[in-house]
């Protein structure tokens, strides 16, 4: 929530090296791993973390934002997050570290992703996991080591620590499902790393924001439990398409779009790919302060909405299709601090109750089979979907 959870503040983290030394080399260092306060590299966490809960355990999903602010090129060499106490949480590097990193504007290169050239920005996504909520720091420091070659050839290596970052002690929004009482794939969900719906990132009014960093993919299964029977190029073979999509709470209806033609599955879109269509058919409903629900792939012409209008808990808002950047029927659904689908920040939600089943593994080479459990299910009580885990649905719930 723009107030509080996301906005510019004295708390962001933010480590300068002086101009005169970064840039005119005038001061030597040895070779030896050095803890210094200006470490040539801006640290921000543009949206300090909420503990949200699943499986038990309790986790922080967010980015750190690292900014090379050299001449020169610079090699991230380790990550560490800590406790305000300076009591080390975890650390990252090698492999462990390239794996979650992604470089604004270059493409993925497993042997470069730690390597930052001048000016580059570079997003760290973390998730920290915690077995219970006392045990979540009241704050992260992030302590970063980086390498670089000074211009006669001596190797320089730096540790220097960020500001603390607050973790933010509130409760994620509780809602009610989305969708109707059933087996339901709750996919792309978040998780450790560049995965899901995390990898959102945009600009809008002059901030990079993350706006589906939580986001869920929903598909609903058969009697049989599978995606799809049939022929998977029919969008009716989909067990989701024509679904009635719900009101997770009570509110107000903030942004409609409707007429967006449907995709043929398998085939290429039918409209173009542009930020305008990426969600084809739409709704966003205001359901708190600063807080929006958002639906993404509907059905043309089946809102039953508009702006404006109010709504109740569990009220049928349209029907699931599969419009705009959509391969195969399905719901996609986020909240974010912002009344545009495509304006907020992503903010944490947790359901009031589902069954978890189990995970989906390697969903893309088994989309076609019928889904096999993996152990017992288990009830679950104001969690969120992480990854791609099947859940059940159930009545009486959200009333």
């Amino acid at each position: 929530m723009k107030s509080r959870r996301c906005a510019a503040n004295p708390m962001r983290l933010c480590i300068l090296f002086c101009l005169s030394m970064s840039l005119s080399g005038a001061t030597l260092f040895s070779q030896e791993t050095r803890s210094v306060p200006y470490l040539p590299l801006v640290q921000e966490v543009p949206c300090p973390p909420t503990p949200v809960k699943n499986g038990g355990k309790v986790h922080l999903v967010y980015e750190l934002h690292l900014t090379n602010f050299l001449s020169r090129e610079l090699s991230l060499r380790r990550v560490e997050a800590l406790d305000a106490a300076n009591k080390p949480i975890k650390a990252y590097q090698g492999e462990d570290l390239s794996r979650r990193l992604v470089r604004l504007g270059k493409q993925p290169n497993p042997e470069e992703d730690c390597v930052l050239g001048s000016g580059t920005r570079a997003v760290l996504f973390l998730m920290l996991s915690f077995d219970e909520k006392a045990t979540v720091p009241d704050a992260l420091i992030h302590r970063v080591t980086v390498e670089y070659t000074r211009p006669g050839g001596e190797t320089v290596v730096l540790r220097g620590d960020g500001r603390p970052v607050p973790v933010l002690k509130e409760e994620p929004l509780v809602i009610g499902p989305p969708v109707r009482p059933g087996i339901w794939l709750a996919g792309n969900g978040p998780g450790d790393g560049p995965v899901g719906h995390r990898l959102s990132m945009q600009t809008w009014v002059g901030r990079l924001v993350v706006n589906q960093r939580y986001a869920l993919d929903f598909m609903k299964f058969s009697d049989d439990n599978r995606l799809v029977q049939g022929a998977s190029s029919s969008n009716a073979s989909w067990p989701s398409y024509g679904e009635e999509v719900l009101a997770i709470a009570a509110g107000v209806v903030s942004e409609v779009k409707d007429g967006v033609v449907e995709n043929t599955p398998g085939e290429k879109y039918a409209v173009p790919n542009t930020l305008e269509n990426a969600a084809g058919n739409y709704i966003v409903l205001r359901v708190g302060p600063d807080a929006y629900a958002a639906y993404a792939h509907l059905q043309p012409k089946s809102l039953k909405v508009k702006a404006g209008d109010k709504v109740r808990k569990g009220q049928v808002l349209g029907l699931i299709g599969n419009s705009g950047i959509s391969d195969a029927p399905h719901l996609h659904f986020h909240v974010i601090d912002a009344p545009s689908f495509f304006g907020g920040e992503s903010i944490p939600f947790v359901f009031e109750g589902f069954e978890m089943l189990g995970p989906f593994d390697n969903i893309d080479d088994n989309l076609e089979k019928p889904w096999l459990p993996q152990g017992p299910a288990s009830m679950r009580e104001k969690e969120l979907p992480l990854g791609d885990q099947v859940i059940r649905i159930l009545s009486g719930l959200s009333r």
